[in-house]
């Protein structure tokens, strides 16, 4: 049969199965535009006794099992996949079986588990699945087509065992098989009671099968995976579920939005209300509207030409379709392509946009490595994809190499501004030069809170310390529309302050160090290097991008390093590279330091260090 004929015959069964309105723990009749006894094609039909009749023009193996579900007997949503089962089997029809389980998914996903789905589509042919999915046209449709057949594609493979297929696809696979014995059950009478064994406690799984990894995003599933920043923790844009589940695995609060990642920039206007607007009916939006959508598009395009692939998050108001705990329900998500080889090689194979916060448990020190992700986040069911190992040496090249989160900018172009909510790679004089000749400004967001210079005081640092605990809560109380807002991130497990390098030379500096592990840049703190238990310069010849390549990794390590003979809790001490006004050298590497300080501010929570801390 020509694949002409077989598209318009998919569209027809597309077409016909559209409910009006969606229905509870009934099927919609007929009346509602559900399903007919005849079959949805015109040129189809089939009798009450599922014998098709089969019209002179149409092939006679597309109708032969077309009378899926009879319209009087109206099974509640949870039979629907068993049902399917019972009337077609695995070899009837496949192309028809797999139609038109794609369309109660699409039409009433409450009816139909994905169960049913991944194993109609496991008995297509590749072409087959190419003409079903051209015939759908909203990309929220495809995505769930493409989860469907990817799942079906490992549910088949013959080259991998079935003991190390991602945990989640196990669990679709045995969602209709269990549907199917509990309704054999039902009829017959109980067994005798035996003991199951304990299920497996979940457990992340590291991998480099990018293929595989790509295939788990799409089915629902969590991978890490590697960035130019940081390492993130990716689940599936459109699938609310797997959004949901980010947060509870990270235990990041709602109000803290999702950046989502994307393999090209063009990918990016399914994402942006800017871009999905070009795609609707021009009736609906008014002229002002569409001019204030087209400057946003180009102010977009302009900066994506300059930054992407790369460490820029542009946020802007969000496609309609993006599940709201993506943008926190505030109507704006920030996007970005990465530039890391293997993040935009599962990006491809993911062929969906990815959610990505950072792989670690919600405000401790973000993850540059697989086996920080597996130290943090190790007892859940997600991949891990392995970028290599991160080393220390000159030679060795770190996994992620900027080594800190990328910066995030916010668009308005009804303003004529452009927002920098987070620092990062891309500095603020690199944006300005982008958009030079725009007539837009560039602002940054100032993050900076009080501080006295009686910061030593016991009793100002409990106040300080205290509000503290007011910003973050107010900072978690109330929706972002960006990541990174916190005043406490990026922290260690241990307690950490900063210090400065003068305050460094008075007395009590060097008796706390000799409980204290110090972090120096450029051998600031040099001074306590003999004295402290641990001391660790990131970067001899103070490069504040080598220092923030090595930041958390080291933020890490103090958190974990410990010694004998060491009586009573160590603490942190992270130098404060405010007081002498940044490095030297170009005004670039300046803002990048300003990056770098940031991130250091907040893993200390903004606490300096002083002689308080002797009293403990």
């Amino acid at each position: 049969m020509r694949l002409s004929t077989l598209k318009t015959s998919i569209l027809g069964i597309l077409m016909r199965h559209r409910p009006s309105h969606r229905t509870g723990d009934r099927m919609p009749n007929q009346s509602s535009g559900g399903i007919d006894r005849r079959c949805c094609h015109p040129k189809l039909s089939v009798s009450r006794s599922t014998k098709a009749t089969r019209s002179t023009s149409q092939p006679r193996h597309l109708i032969s099992k077309c009378d899926l579900i009879h319209p009087s007997t109206k099974p509640p949503p949870s039979r629907v996949p068993v049902l399917l089962s019972m009337r077609l089997g695995v070899s009837a029809c496949p192309l028809t079986f797999a139609t038109i389980c794609l369309v109660f998914h699409l039409q009433a996903p409450s009816c139909i588990e994905a169960a049913a789905v991944t194993s109609c589509i496991a008995t297509t042919t590749t072409t087959t699945r190419r003409v079903i999915f051209s015939s759908v046209h909203t990309p929220r449709s495809r995505y769930i087509f493409s989860s469907a057949a990817f799942a079906a594609t490992i549910a088949v493979s013959k080259t991998q065992p079935p003991a190390s297929s991602p945990p989640l696809v196990k669990s679709i696979r045995m969602t209709a098989s269990s549907s199917s014995s509990s309704s054999a059950s039902s009829s017959s009478p109980p067994a005798a009671s035996t003991t199951a064994p304990p299920s497996p406690r979940p457990k992340a799984e590291l991998t480099s099968d990018l293929i595989r990894c790509g295939a788990f995003l799409r089915v629902g599933g969590l991978v890490a995976f590697p960035t130019e920043t940081v390492y993130g923790l990716g689940a599936n844009a459109y699938m609310e579920k797997s959004v949901e589940r980010i947060f509870e695995v990270k235990g990041r609060p709602l109000t803290d939005p999702l950046i989502v990642h994307v393999a090209q920039a063009e990918e990016a206007w399914a994402v942006f209300a800017c871009g999905s607007a070009a795609n609707s009916s021009s009736s609906s939006s008014s002229e002002a509207q569409a001019a204030h959508h087209a400057k946003e598009k180009q102010l977009i395009s302009t900066l994506a030409a300059s930054f992407w692939p790369g460490p820029l998050t542009l946020v802007a108001p969000a496609a309609a379709d993006l599940p709201l705990a993506v943008s926190a329900g505030t109507g704006w998500v920030g996007v970005r392509v990465p530039s890391h080889p293997l993040a935009r090689a599962l990006l491809r194979a993911a062929s969906v946009p990815v959610v990505a916060p950072s792989a670690n448990r919600f405000g401790h020190v973000s993850p540059t490595s697989a086996a920080h992700v597996e130290a943090d986040l190790g007892g859940h069911t997600m991949l891990i994809l392995e970028g290599g190992r991160e080393g220390e040496g000159d030679g060795e090249k770190a996994v992620c190499e900027i080594g800190i989160e990328s910066t995030v900018v916010k668009v308005d172009a009804k303003e004529g501004r452009l927002t920098v909510l987070r620092a990062g790679a891309i500095t603020c004089s690199q944006l300005k030069a982008c958009v030079k000749g725009m007539d837009v400004e560039v602002l940054v967001k100032d993050h900076s809170s009080s501080s006295s210079s009686s910061a030593n005081h016991h009793h100002h640092q409990q106040q300080q310390q205290q509000q503290g605990r007011k910003i973050l809560a107010e900072d978690d109380s109330e929706p972002q529309i960006a990541p990174g807002q916190c005043i406490k991130h990026y922290a260690p497990d241990r307690p950490t302050y900063l210090l400065s390098p003068s305050r460094a030379l008075e007395g009590w500096a060097a008796a706390v160090a000799k409980q204290a592990v110090v972090l120096d840049v450029g051998g600031r703190l040099g001074g306590l290097e003999g004295v402290a238990v641990f001391y660790r310069d990131l970067s001899r010849k103070g490069d504040p991008r080598e220092a923030a390549a090595r930041l958390f990794e080291g933020l890490r390590w103090a958190e974990s390093a410990e010694r004998k003979g060491v009586k009573g809790e160590l603490v942190v001490l992270v130098v404060d590279l405010r007081e002498e006004g940044g490095t030297r050298g170009a005004q670039e590497d300046k803002e990048f330091e300003m990056a770098l300080m940031d991130r250091v501010m907040r893993s200390a929570s903004g606490q300096e260090a002083g002689a308080f801390l002797l009293e403990g």
